[in-house]
């Protein structure tokens, strides 16, 4: 997936979401259900961190898990158990659009795995969406992210390091829609034009998918918030 031509439509003819590429969701699911490997990480990050466009009951539940895997037999059950998943599959047709292009940003993208985690964290953060900030802290601790480096995400950025370009850019995509000449020509150092490519996209998904989370008000799901309470 990494031209847009290579991407396979997700079809069906009964408008039911399902994936047609089950190697590249399993490789995926390897980095997204870090949360319970995760747990076994010492960490000193408060699990009291508050943000403020969560909510207490979802506005848009996820369809049941028993009627998901009915629809979709081919999905993994871990998959499935995420209300991130369910929560999107009430609309089966805009499910089967979006996971392809979330495929290639978590699985295919020309990224380092640490960097894309940085951004994406970074405008989680930015958008206050707890859901994804807390998935994807476990998921950057899995690929190599320091507590600090996940941290970093939570606080303006400082300095010429490459997190705080990273960091630096990802503020300037939320707060005006372009990153400055100062910071493309930091990233151009050592950046392909396919990474450009890529963190704008970066960016501008999760941005998309926190609105998604934070306007649906979807849930953690009860066994992560005790990955947080053992913290």
């Amino acid at each position: 997936m990494a031209q847009l031509g290579s991407v396979k439509k997700a079809t069906s003819s009964d408008h039911q979401f399902k994936l047609d590429q089950p190697a590249i969701v399993l490789a995926v699911l390897t980095i997204l259900l870090a949360v319970s490997a995760c747990s076994q990480l010492q960490t000193t990050e408060s699990s009291t961190t508050y943000f403020s466009n969560s909510m207490d009951n979802p506005r848009i539940s996820p369809v049941p898990l028993e009627k998901y895997l009915a629809d979709n037999p081919d999905s993994s059950p871990q998959f499935a158990s995420l209300h991130f998943t369910r929560t999107l599959a009430n609309s089966p047709k805009l499910a089967s659009a979006a996971i392809p292009f979330a495929l290639h940003i978590l699985g295919n993208s020309s990224l380092p795995p640490k960097d894309r985690e940085l951004l994406i964290l970074r405008i989680g953060w930015l958008c206050q969406a707890e859901y994804e900030w807390r998935h994807h802290k476990n998921v950057g601790l899995r690929v190599g992210l320091s507590l600090s480096d996940v941290m970093q995400t939570t606080r303006p950025p400082a300095g010429t390091g490459w997190n705080q370009t990273l960091i630096r850019a990802a503020d300037e995509l939320h707060r005006n829609a372009k990153i400055s000449d100062k910071s493309w020509e930091a990233l151009s150092e050592k950046y392909s034009d396919i990474q450009l490519l890529d963190l704008i996209f970066t960016v501008g998904q999760y941005n998309m998918v926190s609105m998604f989370l934070n306007s649906t008000g979807v849930q953690l799901e009860p066994d992560f918030k005790e990955t947080i309470a053992s913290e």
